[in-house]
């Protein structure tokens, strides 16, 4: 529990700053000019003599200053993942840009860090897409059951591909003053079970069962499916947790060994790669800030995405074998489901899905969007 306490302090604070500084010397510039007159200020002609050197000095070069938020705490793969792709930006400029990383909740915490981009109090930062702040096609990629045969990877790719795409997306971030500038899809959620002896393979085997999760369209998923499913605030679920007031959790491996309650679930059911959903989080940028960039610097940012993937998967990837140990030296009944036992699954959230593409702002391009989507997933 002190292990959870202090987690939970350092979850509750959200900051980083990216601060782009370059320093641009002085270039001293030698030319031979032929004799010219020039103007004094007293506009008296003058004539410097022939073949005579002149010197003119260059403007130094500007320097482009930023600031970034990041609210997780030291270690958290976004937070070393933020610093990465800070790193990159801040190398490839050539020095133009310098940054100063602020972490761990200094600048922003992360309920504030949606409004700190929105005014600018920050330039970018690590953000959850959340549909409160006013996205729905941006959360398409999260809809349930996708089953991406590369799980992570190509959730990833399957946004981008809808990004470019479809303009509305990137019109969501513009009509609330952002701009989206990387991604990453967390690690698969699937069910965690506190007794040993549950094994759920089927949504019948729901019947019965109380679930919690922290966000309240899974649990709407969840109470189709035939489960009785609560969402509770991030401050009640612990002591939730630990009063057994449901039979199980649905959230990824990362945050339940992250918080030190793999001991609390001793039975997990798995959804496969994809597993219940990947939620989506990245770097943000205030837009304002975005297109304030050279276009050069904006180019190396999309680059930077590269990275910045690279040290998220590094980290989690760590975190996912320790955890995997962990269940199996504690011996966790683990049920996993094949993609034809999913199926079943997805096909009771077929009223879901009609309804997302239903209160999409133009339900034309909800179906369209939904048709690609289903496509990107296949590959």
């Amino acid at each position: 529990m002190k292990k959870r306490a202090f987690l939970l302090v350092l979850m509750a604070v959200l900051a980083v700053s990216l601060i782009a500084v370059g320093c641009g010397d002085k270039e001293v510039v030698t030319t031979t000019a032929p004799a010219q007159p020039t103007t004094t200020e007293a506009g008296q002609p003058t004539t410097t003599e022939a073949g005579q050197p002149t010197t003119t000095e260059a403007a130094p070069q500007e320097t482009i200053k930023l600031t970034f938020s990041d609210h997780n705490p030291p270690g958290n793969a976004a937070g070393e993942s933020l610093m990465t792709y800070a790193n990159y930006i801040e190398e490839k400029s050539g020095g133009r840009v310098k940054i100063d990383v602020q972490r761990g909740g200094a600048l922003y915490g992360n309920t504030e860090i949606f409004d700190g981009l929105r005014t600018r109090g920050a330039d970018a930062g690590t953000y959850v897409i959340d549909t409160g702040d006013g996205f729905y096609y941006a959360n398409i990629a999260a809809l349930p059951f996708m089953g991406y045969p590369r799980g992570q990877r190509g959730a990833i790719d399957a946004f981008w591909a809808l990004y470019d795409e479809f303009p509305q997306i990137a019109d969501e971030f513009a009509a609330v003053g952002l701009h989206w500038g990387a991604l990453y899809a967390m690690p698969p959620a699937h069910i965690h079970w506190h007794n040993k002896d549950v094994v759920v393979t089927t949504p019948e085997d729901l019947k019965g069962k109380t679930l919690l999760t922290l966000e309240g369209y899974v649990a709407n998923w969840f109470n189709v499916l035939g489960a009785s499913t609560e969402n509770p605030t991030f401050q009640d679920l612990f002591s939730m947790i630990d009063t057994r007031v449901a039979d199980g959790f649905i959230q990824h491996f990362n945050f339940v060994g992250g918080f030190d309650l793999l001991g609390d679930f001793q039975s997990h059911t798995l959804f496969g790669d994809s597993g219940v959903l990947m939620s989506d989080l990245g770097v943000a940028w205030n837009k304002e800030s975005w297109d304030s960039l050279p276009a050069d610097i904006q180019q190396i940012a999309i680059d930077a995405r590269g990275p910045y993937l690279d040290t998220m998967f590094e980290i989690t990837a760590a975190d996912a074998e320790i955890f995997g140990s962990i269940v199996k030296e504690q011996n966790h009944t683990v049920t996993v489901l094949t993609p034809e036992q999913i199926k079943p699954w997805r096909d009771k959230l077929a009223p879901v899905y009609a309804e997302w593409i239903a209160k999409s702002p133009d339900p034309a391009v909800g179906q369209q969007m939904f048709d690609r989507l289903v496509e990107l997933a296949a590959k």
